[in-house]
């Protein structure tokens, strides 16, 4: 269910008045070029213990979700803090902020004082009173040394953090960094709680790779592993971390084929990861081969990846125990549907800029999206088989959808059934643009710093 929503301010005539008669004319003289603006969100991002702006955080804007998704929009603060979403499409929004050394930050209404609150953008809506307060985060910082007692560059550093109960560590939220040339690591932005520090080293060849990994201080689970408390804005230096060689370990390899044709398919993307996200990936040889090697012996989720190779394969997903020692597991891949085609722009205005609306195929329980990069083309390669359909969602208020054709039929809002290899290789979709909304209006702004 949706959650509660906050309304942004209406602009009215007596706004529009402050501007000056001649304004106010040309907009009574025109009422087509007076509506289908969309909306302005506005706000500045503070210290949420000094007050103080802060300049360069990311902040985002995120539609609720739709049946056609659209594109993430992206602003950055200046010097004073201060950031704007103009020519917002009418929607549902969450806002979000982040920069280094503090806290990922929701904006919630504090009158609302709910997590799920919601911005809601109509025509011409003005929200320009948000304060985005930023918390200080914790850090962790140390040093990483290999078996030989030897600084460790380019070793991913992850702290896990344990669930409240402190039975295991979770995957969510997991942040991670790698040490550097001397070995040395640090994480920031870090919230209040216990963690588990894990370093791992991954030693890529072609069609193989190796796994080392340690739990701080010198563990080889994260149960025997001393766990790390934070608290608020704490900083914490020289938690080092030692490697040290494993006496068992794991060994997966095998072959991939084309499952129709029996032949190997070199460059498939294999990978291995347990609950705990510790795992490998490598791509296969030219004569379909791979191997992953020091893994601890447990159960593992085995994907493939092969989009790219020919018309793509379907990608796999299955779970295998692995046993000390050599585990042999071969893959026979399906080759995927393809769709494809072009994006024809049918409007009389500008055409649409990179980021304005996003093309995805929908399917019963996943999605697949492709954001516009200003090029004529898109592709999907490696899509499942079963029914979907191909929509378009759109971030820029000016543009909207004429059709999607395949060849001669028009299949806007249908769905199609895919099988393995097929190939939907001339679907065309044409973008038109809204004239109220590309019509020029001056921009009316209220207060930009509250």
């Amino acid at each position: 269910m949706m959650g509660p929503y906050r309304r942004g301010t209406l602009i009215g005539l007596s706004l529009i008045a402050v501007v000056g008669s001649v304004l106010m004319s040309s907009l009574l003289a025109d009422p087509v070029a007076a509506r289908g603006r969309g909306g302005r969100i506005e706000g500045v991002v503070v210290s949420a213990t000094t007050g103080t702006p802060l300049a360069d955080v990311r902040v985002w804007l995120d539609p609720a979700m739709t049946t056609d998704p659209a594109p993430r929009r992206r602003a950055r603060s200046d010097r004073q803090g201060h950031f704007v979403f103009t020519n917002v499409r009418p929607g549902l929004y969450r806002l979000y902020a982040q920069k280094e050394d503090y806290l990922f930050a929701e904006y919630v209404d504090p009158q609302a004082g709910d997590a799920q609150t919601y911005l809601q953008v109509d025509d011409q809506t003005i929200i320009s009173d948000i304060v985005i307060g930023l918390q200080p985060g914790g850090s962790v910082s140390g040093s990483i040394w290999d078996e030989q007692g030897r600084p460790a560059s380019g070793i991913i550093v992850k702290l896990l953090p344990l669930t409240p109960s402190g039975e295991r560590p979770s995957t969510t939220r997991v942040n991670s960094t790698r040490t550097d040339e001397q070995g040395r690591y640090r994480l920031s932005g870090l919230r209040p709680g216990r963690y588990i520090l894990r370093a791992e080293r991954h030693i890529v060849d072609r069609g193989s790779a190796r796994l080392a990994f340690a739990y701080y201080p010198d563990a080889d689970s994260w149960a025997s592993a001393v766990p790390i408390d934070i608290n608020a804005g704490e900083t914490l230096t020289d938690i080092d971390l030692n490697f040290h060689p494993r006496t068992e370990s794991a060994i997966i390899a095998g072959v991939v084929v084309d499952a129709q044709t029996g032949d190997p398919l070199p460059g498939v993307s294999v990978s291995v990861v347990d609950e705990l996200n510790l795992g490998l990936r490598t791509k296969t040889t030219a004569d379909g081969q791979y191997r992953l090697e020091g893994l601890p012996p447990g159960t593992y989720a085995l994907s493939t990846h092969a989009e790219t190779i020919g018309q793509g394969y379907m990608r796999t997903l299955e779970n295998i125990a692995l046993a000390p020692g050599l585990n042999a597991v071969d893959v026979e891949l399906q080759p995927a549907p393809l769709i494809a085609g072009t994006i024809e722009y049918i409007g009389s205005g500008p055409p649409p800029a990179p980021g304005d609306f996003m093309i995805s195929v929908h399917f019963a329980r996943q999605s697949q999206g492709i954001r516009y990069t200003g090029q004529p083309t898109f592709e999907f390669r490696g899509l499942p088989a079963g029914r979907a359909r191909i929509g378009v969602g759109f971030a820029a208020i000016q543009y909207k959808l004429a059709a999607i054709l395949y060849g001669d039929q028009d299949i806007t809002g249908q769905t199609i059934e895919l099988h393995p290899g097929d190939q939907l290789a001339d679907v065309r979709i044409l973008i038109t643009d809204d004239l109220a909304a590309t019509s020029e209006i001056k921009e009316i702004d209220e207060v930009r710093h509250p």
